[in-house]
């Protein structure tokens, strides 16, 4: 993240201590004066990131994302409803193909 200075660093601001230790022209006087208007733009309301979706899950990580038993996930693969592969021993599902049954999930129930 970008800090903002001060377009004019040798003004000093009458402001003082803002209770964090640091004075507004340690901080960038966006909050303090008009120059601002010339300097960064301000930084963008945090937003939580959506966590990116794994490439692939494992059965017992597949249904913990569902929030569904281990021996419930493993009857949705055994059915095929949702889609799975196996990588050597291991049985691995898609993590697209989970979003997409998620997906179908909500369009069925608001149909």
């Amino acid at each position: 993240m970008t800090e903002r200075r001060h377009l004019h660093p040798s003004r000093s601001h009458a402001f003082g201590n803002n209770g964090n230790g640091r004075t507004p022209s340690d901080q960038g006087c966006y909050r303090c004066c008009a120059c601002y208007r010339f300097s960064d733009p301000a930084p963008a309301e945090h937003e939580p990131d959506a966590e990116p979706v794994p490439l692939v899950y494992t059965v017992q990580e597949a249904a913990d994302a569902l929030r569904i038993g281990y021996s419930t996930m493993k009857e949705y693969l055994r059915s095929g409803e949702i889609p799975s592969f196996k990588l050597g021993s291991r049985r691995l599902v898609a993590g697209e193909d989970l979003a997409d049954w998620i997906r179908a999930q909500v369009t069925r129930g608001a149909a």
